[in-house]
């Protein structure tokens, strides 16, 4: 009901100071105020009722104050018992607010006054039960093979006689959160102050249907997309003996295998929160990755995601030759890690791009190189910056190498030994002798690269050299050890 409505009904109600506008404003409630500080945290919609003792200071600076601290919601303020005229300058400050000051008689009912707003608010018990079925009944007759959500929500606007509409963002009025699958949430949101419980119990109902609904079209409309990603992900994992069949299911699932492919591969890291149960983390990181790939995807046929819910491979795929493949990728990449920093700003994450390749086998090539990069750039703890695997120069080179089986397999059984120092002195191993071999061998230049002492360099090596069984005044061995150790570190 209306403040002006209220003064109307109640005789022991005067009005002090109130523009037309005030008189406008929506009464949910009375909420009872005995401190000056609790006016600051008064509900929206509610007339705000002074305690005798306030009222009593009604002309000082004390209530001028008070009055300042009046949320912009609330539906006016209320002096009680024998209450002092207010001051002039706390006549100017509502006047310009637009909030009624109002004084209700020494002999006033408050709780009466509070029933009979509540009562008009919501009808009384059984009105409001009948009420509510019929809000409900509006939902339940909503029929989403012939009737769109814009006309559930016009009905919904109508019977409450308020505008209900979906937002993507939390206004300052009443709001359901509703999660439609997507990681972004959207709000049915019921446009009015008043603090009708009627209304809001109907809004929450439909919330659910609504939900429910939006969740589906977002499902619908994603699963030839997340289709594709699975039998993409089938077939970059296939070996020789599966290829051809998973190759099969891809091609008739309408992915552009004879195409040219662009790939990259995501990691994305500090999503895991500290007194946070696993299932928790595992569904943030979902989030997380459901608005990387509905950003970056947007409903286009020619992206493709497949991977973990913490790292997400992204394919383009396009029928014929476009050269400006790589730019529209990076740009749309770009764009969808930018979306979800704003969702979660302290996040941080690597991403490896690989190069336009042409048909099937280019297709796991792209794949390949995407994760070759990904690696190299969380090797060299390069995060929040694409890694592409065309510009790694001599690192690509490295790359390629080490993938090979045989030169692999030599590797290992070359640093194998390097075991027997312990598990904790592996990684301090490798490390300190490839800054050796990138030193020239210069003890000294080593150690402060290292931070540690000269001796502590002399030791280290002394004890590498000795596991390996290897000759570093040999060109061969040498040259063998230290591509060995390259090839480990962006690997």
């Amino acid at each position: 009901m209306r403040l002006g409505e209220l003064v109307n009904h109640n005789p022991s109600i005067s009005v002090l100071q109130a523009s037309a506008a005030a008189l406008d404003r929506d009464v949910g409630s009375l909420q009872m105020i005995d401190s000056y500080d609790a006016i600051g945290a008064a509900n929206e919609g509610a007339l705000l009722v002074l305690a005798p003792a306030l009222s009593a200071e009604a002309s000082s600076y004390r209530f001028d104050l008070g009055l300042g601290q009046a949320p912009e919601g609330v539906a006016g303020i209320a002096l009680s018992g024998q209450a002092d005229a207010p001051s002039a300058t706390a006549m100017r400050a509502a006047e310009r607010r637009n909030l009624g000051l109002v004084a209700l008689a020494p002999d006033a009912d408050v709780a009466a006054i509070a029933v009979h707003v509540r009562d008009v608010n919501v009808g009384g018990h059984r009105e409001a039960v009948t009420r509510l079925e019929n809000l409900c009944r509006i939902v339940d007759s909503h029929d989403p093979g012939t009737e769109d959500l814009s006309q559930l929500l016009g009905h919904l606007s109508a019977a409450l006689d308020c505008d209900v509409t979906l937002e993507f963002e939390r206004l300052n009025v009443t709001a359901v959160p509703l999660d439609t699958g997507s990681g972004r949430p959207i709000f049915l949101t019921l446009h009015t102050r008043t603090t009708d419980v009627i209304a809001r119990a109907a809004l929450t109902y439909a919330g659910r249907a609504i939900e429910e609904t939006l969740r589906r079209d977002f499902e619908q409309a994603n699963f030839p997309v997340r289709s594709r990603g699975e039998l993409l992900n089938e077939f970059l994992l296939s070996d020789a003996s599966t290829s051809a069949e998973a190759l099969t299911r891809l091609r008739r699932s309408g992915f552009a295998v004879e195409g040219h492919h662009l790939g990259a591969h995501v990691d994305l890291h500090n999503l895991a929160v500290g007194g946070h149960d696993a299932a928790d983390n595992y569904r943030r990181q979902l989030r997380a990755a459901r608005v990387l790939i509905d950003k970056v995807i947007a409903g286009d046929d020619s992206w493709t995601s497949a991977g973990t819910n913490a790292s997400v491979l992204l394919i383009l795929s396009e029928d014929r030759h476009n050269p400006r493949h790589a730019e529209i990728f990076d740009d749309r990449l770009r764009s969808g890690l930018a979306q979800l920093e704003e969702v979660e700003p302290s996040l941080e994450w690597s991403a490896g791009v690989g190069s336009v390749q042409g048909g099937a086998a280019g297709l796991r090539n792209t794949a390949d190189e995407a994760f070759s990069a990904l690696r190299a750039a969380k090797a060299g703890g390069i995060t929040n910056k694409l890694h592409h695997f065309d510009r790694l120069g001599f690192a690509r080179a490295l790359i390629r190498w080490y993938e090979v089986d045989d030169v692999r397999a030599t590797i290992d059984e070359l640093l194998a030994p390097l075991a027997e120092l312990g598990e904790n002195k592996i990684g301090e191993a490798v490390r300190t002798l490839r800054t050796y071999l990138d030193s020239g061998q210069n003890v000294k230049l080593t150690a402060h690269r290292l931070q540690v002492h000269r001796n502590t360099v002399r030791y280290r090596i002394n004890r590498i050299l000795d596991a390996l069984e290897v000759d570093l005044t040999d060109p061969e061995q040498r040259l063998l050890v230290e591509l060995g150790t390259r090839a480990m570190r962006v690997s």
